[in-house]
């Protein structure tokens, strides 16, 4: 069995499910693929065989403990993706769900725990930033009198005015002063305050 035609199957009877408040059957699973149901059929036999899915004597479809984890796995993969997809790289909601679409079955779960620690949406505690030297933080995270340097941007429709700025991948920044909403930064030997907000934008490596 392909293993996309396989998590695909399983990503269909589970938001099929969700979306419906019931079981799926064959006919339902193949319209949401959009594939032959004899096709969809011969998967729900080879899923049912796996123990990933079960079917009743009505043909409705349910997802097994193993296979609501192999779904969820799948899941959480196509929402790292898409999340970087549209925030680091721009790219528009639809586009960014197409993509994700596709990477979703093969991308290792390495290289998905590193974007999402790339994304930052679970910020690495001080103490796993000092043992890794790869994770990021957010410049408004940032002590002053440190030393860092950007290793990207989030919201990349701002890069422009923060390029403007002279803050761009690769340059060093000294973190001057913090206040309640405002962050005075010294870049290019130039001092610059910025916002909270746009300092959050802002991802951040040790210098090397």
């Amino acid at each position: 069995m392909d293993p996309a035609e396989r998590e695909d199957l399983l990503l269909a009877v589970s938001r099929l499910e969700s979306r419906n408040g019931r079981k799926p059957d064959a006919a339902e699973i193949a319209g949401f693929l959009q594939r032959n149901i004899s096709d969809v059929q011969d998967l729900l036999r080879k899923t049912v065989a796996s123990g990933e899915v079960v079917a009743d004597a009505d043909g409705f479809v349910s997802l097994t403990a193993l296979g609501g984890t192999a779904a969820e796995a799948v899941m959480k993969k196509h929402k790292v993706l898409e999340t970087f997809f549209e925030e680091m790289l721009g790219m528009d909601r639809s586009d960014a769900h197409k993509q994700a679409c596709t990477l979703e079955h093969h991308a290792s779960e390495e290289t998905i725990r590193r974007l999402k620690r790339f994304i930052c949406r679970d910020p690495p505690s001080p103490e796993t930033v000092q043992a890794d030297a790869t994770a990021f933080r957010m410049l408004a995270d940032c002590n002053e009198g440190e030393r860092v340097c950007i290793e990207a941007m989030k919201e990349c429709r701002r890069a422009g005015r923060l390029a403007d700025l002279g803050l761009i991948p690769g340059e060093e920044v000294v973190v001057l002063r913090r206040m309640a909403k405002t962050i005075l930064i010294q870049v290019k030997g130039c001092n610059v305050a910025i916002s909270a907000d746009i300092a959050r934008l802002i991802l951040v490596g040790i210098c090397r």
